[in-house]
Formats: structure tokens, C-alpha cells, sequence
């Protein structure tokens, strides 16, 4: 949803998506990873045989290994928006011309800065998280990765805990531009462009 914020702000002609596009396509895939885990886990968890059991955590694994492949590909899409943003290279398929770079430079805010780097902060700790995930259940349940509690705490919960300080501390409502502010456009959701 960040993401597609600062896109609407930025300029959707540099984006692969539509703005609001963005929260459909990966809420719709997070949420689909999540009820594979859980379908995972209730295999494993109900199942009476050994056999069951490993069916379950290998489709637990499968789910994981998923959202990894769509943190993997959000961090792309991003990538991709802010390098064609920074180097003026908009999407042929908008019809729009090069923009002046002053004119693209007055449309980052300090905010705006500042929540990219947040976003980009949070994914990294969703992606350590998730590569550790993936590798504490490849060893199963009676793997020594999943009986360490330390490396629970650093790469599970420690990345976690990162993650919602740093959009806490460099939260949307506060980094963002203010829909009263001068130069926010209420009809395209934009910043106007300031011509020098």
C-alpha cells in the first residue's frame, strides 16, 4: 500500500502497475500464501502418521517459499519504479514525455525520501525472515535450526520487530505529503509539478 502511494505521488508512468493495483496483486498473493501455511499446518498438525506429518510441512514450505518469491518480486517492482523514476524513463505504453529532471526532483519531498527508505528497510527484514524460514523448516521439525531459539530471536522475531519500528518510525501519516499541503493535487493524487 506504501508502495502505491508513493507511486500515485511520484508518477504512475513510471510504475509497471497502476498505483492501486500494487495492494491488489500482493495483498492477494500474501493472503494466498498464508492459506497454504495454514492448510499446511493442519495437515501436519491432524495428521496420524508420519507421512502426513511431512506432507504437511512440506506444503508449509511450499507456502513459504511462495511469499518468498513474492517479497523476491515486490522488491523488483519497486526497483524497477524508483530506477525509471530516477533516470526519467517512463513506461512507453503512458504516451508521456520525458519530464524536465528539476521537475521530477521537485516532486520527492524529504518525506517522500524518507518513506522509501523505510520501505525499502521493512522488505529487507521481510526477506532475511523469510530466507530463514525457508531454511528452519527444510530441516524439519527435528532440525537444529528449529530447536535453536536464538536464531528464532534474531532472524524471526528481531526482523519483525525491525520491520514495524522502522514504518512506525518513519510512518505514512506523518511522511507523506498532507492532502491541504500547497501542491497536492486532490484530483490526481499528485504532486503538481513546480516548473522552475
Amino acid at each position: 500500500m506504501i508502495l502505491g502511494e508513493i507511486i500515485a505521488l511520484l508518477g504512475e508512468s513510471f510504475s509497471r502497475f497502476p498505483a492501486k493495483r500494487y495492494s491488489v496483486i500482493f495483498l492477494t498473493f500474501d493472503i494466498l500464501c498464508l492459506f497454504i501455511q495454514g492448510a499446511g499446518g493442519g495437515i501436519a498438525a491432524s495428521g496420524d502418521s508420519l507421512s502426513q506429518t511431512k506432507l504437511g510441512t512440506d506444503v508449509i514450505l511450499v507456502g513459504i517459499i511462495f511469499q518468498l518469491l513474492v517479497i523476491i518480486a515486490f522488491m523488483g517492482c519497486a526497483l524497477e519504479f524508483y530506477h525509471r523514476f530516477q533516470n526519467n524513463k517512463p513506461f512507453p505504453r503512458h504516451d508521456v514525455q520525458r519530464i524536465d529532471k528539476d521537475c521530477l526532483n521537485n516532486r520527492i519531498t524529504p518525506g517522500i525520501r524518507w518513506m522509501s527508505l523505510g520501505l525499502m528497510l521493512s522488505i529487507f527484514f521481510f526477506l532475511i525472515r523469510s530466507i530463514y524460514r525457508i531454511i528452519e523448516l527444510a530441516g524439519g521439525w527435528d532440525g537444529t535450526i528449529i530447536h535453536t531459539q536464538i536464531y528464532f530471536n534474531l532472524f524471526d522475531g528481531l526482523m519483525i520487530t525491525f520491520a514495524i519500528y522502522t514504518i512506525n518510525i518513519l510512518h505514512p501519516g506523518r511522511l507523506f505529503p498532507n492532502p491541504a499541503a500547497k501542491g497536492y493535487n486532490k484530483e490526481t493524487n499528485e504532486l503538481d509539478i513546480i516548473t522552475p
